[in-house]
């Protein structure tokens, strides 16, 4: 009755009374002596007593225990596992055939044992136990017996255990309401169920659901049991893995060491459950990147369970997964590897390939086999530098841009810079291959063939990587309902397990969109080959992302961090495909649900704020993708800090995106904040560095403060100088965008004499297709187009789109460029009828790709209806025109250059039509706006005068137009607002045709 209202102190002398009298009467031996035995080894249990409690757990089944210490006699307990169970299986036999299955004597037994089995990971028949036991107990006791209430709970743990949270819920939640109405809210046993359901809440994802209801099962346990005790220890554990899992590490960490500190002082420092703290005290520690203070905690965790639990349990195993998570970090990737074919093979044995940790430990594992070590990488990140030396402070010898390949030939771990660092073969040198802090990545490894010949997937005796995939693909085409790959918390007050989402910290980086069929290695067979089958490509990675994502649809809520996490990855892969709407669907999914899950300003909401900030711009929402862009760098510098690497990557999207829509100043701040600091922080010579410094220079040549910064421009031109080579062909991307800046400083000339010698460097190691060699080619017809060699620049524009067409498809966005161009040029020499297909083509098919809002697919129309213009198809032209205006006005913006330019082209057709009245006022439009983005001393803005200055001649306002030309007659016209040194100056060439106003795509 005592142990009933809690009162487990007051009931323990009873119940040492009761014991001793059943012995002196009926002797130790006794049945019933030992019922009485076994009853208060649970009351010690209860209580913290563990090592007591075990004494007389060992002896209740009549083996005695000579060991003195709690280490001693949990060590023989775990060693007589099977033992227990033969022991409990004939036990069980015995009371069925003495007293039925229903007997309450019986169902203990049950219970006993299926609290046995699962602890052994035989979870199946532990989860039909527990559901017998359950319905007898129902049946003999009724549904709100206090014993009923404790199955239930037990089934709803295993189930949890077991990934199907659901029906987990609705047994613990019938368990809490059952024995808060018989026992009050206060008990005990009442505030179990409810911390249990809050490590429920938890563990489905539920943050905002799980954090009242620990803290109120932790107050109440505080009160009723104390602090110290084990069940207030454990509910403390589960506050701080709720904690950790919302990235509030500076609540998390005192919360673990409060509880480590009060589990050692109760239960000792080698008992199962101080373990599990200590564990999930240095995962906390590795996710925060403090791994000197990580390693002995979680060494500690895995060497206390192996000698407590043995080699292979599953909690053993979870320590030994995290502690591979420590080695990968450290550099240290045979250990890592080592440990996790351990937790794998392990995980596989115990709980089956479909179990949640199993998929954990598989792509781990897999991961760690395509990434990071020696072998052929991409360069993925927009610039990436070669050093002389390891240190990343050393000379720096080369730059290399997106798309670079490179041969790493030794992988190095540089913990005082958060650095993966590699040697190269050619350029000879070092790089970064990945920032630790961030997960930054400045280059993927590329995959290999996976293939499988004759059945034979081993090799000396160890998992290859085409057996991993394969059975990862396996698992998730089964048709079972299962979930795959999840990653969760099984925290309990009962019994608190150690944290597992670190535990999948390395499968953060999934193979998005990756290549894994890019050679011939097979593995042999001893008979006759046989077609071998791919494994990998990006294909069969969605095939699997789509499949995982069912399973954990099917078991978690869809705002559920792991749901959340493949749904992000499979965006990726999507977006890498091309397949940009299925992308959007999907990072919109994943921000919404991160949003209310996670909050606005968590790391991995504002991850995918980015991407899906990224799309937007690609689709030409650009002032949607402006706001966005506005939130998330104010929230970056809030949570991370306004120099912060990310918070300037932020900065320097969202000054892209300012610029599109033709907001330059803004622009302009935000790229000269981004190069200030990167400068500071970095050093002058940095990849970053020297980037940021010509985004800057791009957009003051755009947006026309050419004038005013000139020494910005030529340090741009300079520092290009001393990285690029343009006899090297791995710098070709650089020497492209580097020629471009040259053009847009007016250097035309220059540009393409640099451009020629690149190409001819590089053609004969690249080859006449590389789709570098045909973006250099068809800039060089961009160059020759902008000089007047006409003759010169079609055979450049013909040559790029026949390989462009070959090489990326008729429909890619680079070939829709080059036929874009090739259309102008033909209409620039007048042959209007060969120009006409071409250029309804290429807008056909941007708006198909790109969608009819997107700046290619409105620039393409602009140039359809300039050829209709020269048709003198005037009403058709004006249409078009309309359309396009119509359409920039709501993505745009109305001053954006764009904008102003189709506005000018307008004007003009209202001209040829003999509208002048509706034509001078579009004129005015644009020679107003123009001034307002430009100056007054823009070449743009001297085109509009004198386009304005035509218009009125026409109107017969001949006294204004006079003024209108003699700006741009005279020395403060031209010759100040291209220097002195400027091409147009310098030759004295007429302004470009005032009836042009052409969209050439360069790159």
């Amino acid at each position: 009755l005592l142990r009933a209202d809690g009162k487990n102190k007051e009931a323990e002398p009873y119940l040492q009374r009761a014991m001793a009298g059943y012995e002196s009467t009926l002797g130790p031996s006794h049945p019933d002596t030992l019922a009485l035995v076994h009853d208060n080894a649970k009351l010690l249990k209860v209580m913290g007593k563990h090592g007591e409690a075990e004494k007389q757990l060992n002896r209740a089944m009549s083996w005695n225990s000579t060991s003195s210490s709690s280490k001693d006699s949990e060590i023989a307990l775990r060693a007589n596992k099977d033992r227990t169970e033969r022991h409990l299986r004939n036990k069980l036999q015995n009371k069925v055939a003495e007293l039925g299955p229903r007997h309450e004597q019986t169902l203990v037994l049950v219970n006993s044992l299926a609290l046995l089995l699962k602890s052994m990971g035989q979870n199946q028949e532990a989860l039909q136990l527990h559901r017998e036991a359950l319905e007898g107990r129902e049946e003999v006791l009724g549904p709100l017996h206090p014993s009923t209430l404790q199955t239930r709970n037990n089934l709803s743990l295993q189930l949890q255990a077991m990934g199907r949270f659901e029906e987990a819920e609705k047994h613990l939640q019938r368990a809490y309401d059952g024995r808060k109405e018989v026992l009050g809210e206060a008990h005990v046993a009442t505030l179990t169920s409810l911390g249990n359901l809050g490590a429920l809440f938890k563990a489905m994802g539920r943050y905002d659901e799980a954090e009242p209801v620990l803290d109120k099962a932790l107050s109440g346990l505080d009160s009723t049991v104390g602090p110290s005790n084990p069940l207030s220890l454990a509910a403390l554990n589960n506050l701080a893995l709720l904690y950790k899992a919302v990235n509030k590490c500076d609540k998390a960490e005192p919360l673990l060491r409060r509880s480590l500190n009060g589990k050692t002082a109760t239960l000792g420092p080698q008992h199962t459950s101080t373990l599990n703290t200590v564990g999930n005290l240095g995962s906390l520690l590795l996710d925060q990147g403090r791994l000197a203070e990580a390693e002995p905690l979680l060494k500690r965790a895995l060497e206390g369970k192996e000698v407590s639990l043995g080699q292979n349990h599953t909690e053993t195993l979870s320590s030994c997964h995290v502690l591979a998570t420590w080695h990968k970090k450290c550099g240290r990737r045979a250990e890592c590897e080592e440990l996790l074919r351990r937790a794998f093979e392990g995980r596989e044995a115990q709980l089956g390939l479909e179990h949640p940790e199993t998929m954990s430990s598989l792509d781990a594992l897999t991961q760690l086999l395509l990434e990071d070590a020696p072998g052929t990488y991409v360069v993925s990140s927009r610039s990436a530098g070669v050093t002389a030396e390891a240190a990343r402070g050393s000379q720096l010898v080369a730059e290399l841009v997106e798309g670079d390949e490179v041969q790493v030939l030794e992988v190095q771990q540089q913990e005082d810079a958060s650095r993966f660092r590699a040697r190269l073969e050619d350029p000879a040198g070092w790089m970064s291959l990945v920032n630790t802090a961030n997960g930054f990545r400045w280059a993927q490894r590329q995959g290999e063939d996976l293939k499988v010949r004759n059945g034979k997937l081993q090799q000396t005796g160890r998992t290859s990587k085409a057996l991993l995939w394969r059975r990862a693909l396996e698992a998730a085409t089964a048709g079972k309902e299962q979930p795959v790959g999840i990653p969760y918390t099984i925290g309990a007050v009962i019994e608190d397990t150690p944290s597992i989402r670190s535990v999948c910290s390395l499968n953060n980086t999934t193979a998005s969109g990756r290549d894994l069929t890019n050679s011939s290695r097979s593995v042999d067979g001893n008979s006759a080959p046989q077609e071998p089958e791919p494994i990998g490509g990006p294909s069969e990675v969605e095939r699997l992302l789509r499949k995982v994502l069912k399973a954990k649809e099917a078991v978690l809520p869809p705002n559920h961090s792991s749901t959340l996490q493949t749904t992000h990855t499979l965006a990726e892969v999507l977006h890498h495909m091309g397949r940009e709407k299925e992308a959007e669907e999907l990072y919109t999914r994943t921000l919404l649900g991160r949003m209310d899950s996670l909050g606005q300003k968590h790391a991995d909401t504002m991850w995918t704020l980015m991407r899906f900030s990224v799309v937007q711009r690609q689709h030409g929402n650009n002032w949607d993708a402006m706001r966005l862009f506005k939130r998330l760098v104010d929230d970056r510098g809030e949570v991370l800090g306004p120099r912060h690497p990310d918070t300037l990557t932020a900065c320097a999207e969202q000054a892209l995106t300012l610029q599109a829509v033709g907001r330059h100043l803004e622009a302009e701040r935000l790229y000269r904040r981004v190069y200030e600091c990167r400068e500071a922080s970095l050093g002058p010579r940095h990849p970053d560095t020297t980037q940021a410094l010509n985004d800057l220079a791009n957009h003051l040549q755009l947006s026309g403060r050419v004038e005013d910064n000139r020494s910005i421009i030529q340090s741009a031109l300079e520092r290009n100088q001393q990285v690029l080579n343009p006899v090297n062909p791995r710098t070709l991307r650089a020497l492209n965008n580097h020629a471009m800046l040259l053009k847009a400083a007016g250097f035309r000339l220059e540009a393409l004499e640099f451009l020629m010698r690149a190409r001819e460097s590089s053609e004969a190691k690249l080859g006449k297709t590389h789709v570098d060699i045909l973006t250099t080619i068809n800039n060089i017809g961009v160059l020759h187009h902008c000089l007047g060699n006409h003759a010169d620049a079609e055979p450049c524009y013909r040559d790029s789109l026949a390989g462009r067409e070959t090489v990326l498809g008729p429909k890619h966005i680079d070939t829709l460029g080059t036929l874009s161009n090739l259309a102008l040029l033909l209409k620039t020499v007048g042959r209007f009828q060969e120009a006409l297909p071409l250029a309804q083509k290429a807008y056909s098919s941007y708006e198909e790709v790109l969608g009819r809002t997107h700046t290619d697919a409105i620039g393409a129309l602009g140039n359809l209806a300039q050829l209709h213009t020269a048709l003198e198809r005037y009403e058709t032209a004006e249409e078009l025109t309309r359309q396009a205006l119509g359409t920039l006005m709501s993505t745009m913006g109305p001053t954006h250059p764009s904008t102003l330019a189709m506005v000018s082209s307008l004007a003009l057709i209202l001209d040829e039509r003999g509208q002048h009245k509706e034509a001078v006022l579009h004129h005015r439009r644009a020679l107003s706006g123009r001034e307002t983005v430009f100056g007054r001393l823009h070449e743009e803005t001297l085109k509009s005068v004198k386009q304005l200055a035509a218009s009125l001649q026409q109107h017969n306002q001949f006294e204004e137009a006079e003024g209108l030309l003699r700006r741009i007659q005279y020395p403060n016209g031209i010759a100040e607002a291209l220097s002195q040194t400027h091409p147009g100056t310098v030759s004295r060439q007429p302004l470009p045709d005032a009836k042009e106003n052409d969209h050439i795509c360069s790159g």
